[in-house]
């Protein structure tokens, strides 16, 4: 409920002009035709009222759709990333309620949203907004749509074929025709999104966490080296490649770029193949250090990161994982809480750095303690097992294999052969 009544009030404040009102009334009726289900006696009724600019008839069946975004002339900046409808009207149908909305262009927008009053009807298990990302971007593959808000949910690595379809871009630009030309040059392989200024660029990097953001430099409010600074400074979003794009030409400036943390610096006039290429390019070593990460028993975070700040993040994630390496029970709500962040910034944050959901990396962080012990002939597989955390030497061994392609007992086989070689 909580997360239903932020992202309904926070869409009626996103699109509200200053002085507007925002109204939350909230109600519990006889179930007189609210709900079909005759054996809810009694509903709550949650509306939100704003008396923001309103959404188009036309626009009004597609706003509870994944990224459906309402394209009013002149309002791009506006944008959100088409996921938060989505997400609540899930949360709604689980709980076997309804959700509505009416809205007229220049009055303003009622969402409705109808539950049953009583807990009977609550779901033992709540979905959480990642995966509902992740049931989205699966949706839309099945249906010849990229995946694009995650690189993908499972363990695997996306299709090299279509690695540029998987990416979002976020555009930070001032000038009008640059941001057309922009738009316009990766529309059809990119999730594109849009802003005005370093400022605006800053709050949408840190709401959508975007694969990659190209940047103007001189811009009012904020500029582009200032963003990049402000992003990279950060952990939540310092795993975010940037690209600055400046008329500036001279290698000073250029430096001055890289010193901030762009990670690549064109000059104007630019080429877009050109510039989608610099995007490849920056996807492929990203994959190269994701895999590293993946596959070898023994990377250091800075091996495998390409700043200060996402070294000192995976540093720390390992550490939490490793200290509670016994604790069958510590998941990722713990490890999130640990590190100060919500789930769904910690859930992206992993997924590019090492290419893991925040499951999979502490059950990857176990896996490579074992093979550790293992090479340090702590004791038999059942030891091991027990020590990282797991009860079950089936599902370890299971798990092993999976990490790494060979069971526990052939690791321990190679690396005694090993040893013999060297020998």
């Amino acid at each position: 409920l909580e997360k239903i009544l932020f992202n309904l009030i926070s869409n009626a404040l996103k699109f509200s002009n200053s002085g507007g009102t925002v109204k939350v009334t909230l109600q519990v009726l006889d179930n007189s035709g609210h709900l079909d289900n005759k054996e809810v006696r009694e509903v709550m009724i949650l509306e939100v009222q704003d008396t923001g600019r309103g959404i188009d008839k036309a626009d009004l069946d597609g706003v509870f759709r994944r990224f459906y975004q309402v394209n009013s002339k002149g309002e791009e900046y506006f944008q959100g990333s088409g996921i938060g409808l989505a997400f609540t009207q899930r949360l709604v149908e689980i709980q076997q309620g309804m959700i509505s909305v009416a809205s007229e262009l220049g009055k303003g927008t009622i969402f409705r949203v109808v539950l049953p009053a009583s807990k009977d009807h609550i779901a033992d298990d709540i979905p959480d907004e990642n995966m509902e990302l992740a049931e989205g971007n699966q949706h839309r593959e099945l249906n010849g749509w990229p995946d694009l808000l995650e690189t993908d949910v499972s363990d695997g690595d996306p299709d090299p074929g279509a690695i540029e379809l998987v990416f979002t871009v976020l555009i930070v630009e001032d000038n009008a025709e640059v941001l057309t030309l922009l738009k316009r040059v990766f529309n059809t392989d990119y999730r594109v999104f849009m802003a005005k200024n370093g400022q605006e660029g800053l709050e949408l990097a840190r709401e959508l966490q975007p694969d990659i953001v190209i940047s103007d430099v001189v811009m009012p409010i904020m500029d582009g080296y200032e963003l990049c600074r402000q992003l990279k400074s950060n952990y939540i979003t310092s795993h975010i490649p940037i690209i600055l794009l400046s008329a500036k030409t001279s290698e000073e400036h250029q430096v001055e770029g890289f010193e901030f943390g762009a990670d690549a610096y064109m000059t104007k006039p630019f080429n877009g193949e050109v510039l989608k290429s610099h995007i490849r390019s920056i996807i492929t070593s990203r994959k190269i250090l994701r895999d590293r990460f993946a596959m070898e028993p023994h990377v250091e975070p800075k091996d495998i990161t390409v700043n200060s700040e996402d070294e000192r993040f995976l540093r720390q994630a390992i550490d939490l994982v490793e200290n509670n390496l016994k604790n069958e029970l510590f998941t990722t709500e713990m490890l999130a809480d640990q590190l100060n962040l919500s789930r769904t910034v910690l859930f992206r944050k992993m997924k590019n750095l090492t290419g893991c959901s925040a499951n999979a990396f502490i059950k990857k962080i176990r896996m490579k303690q074992a093979a550790y012990l293992i090479e340090k002939n702590f004791g038999n597989l059942t030891q091991i097992c027990y020590e990282v955390g797991l009860n079950d030497v089936k599902h370890f061994r299971n798990s092993f294999k999976e990490h790494f392609g060979v069971t526990p007992s052939d690791y321990k086989a190679g690396v005694k052969s090993s040893e013999m070689n060297r020998k």
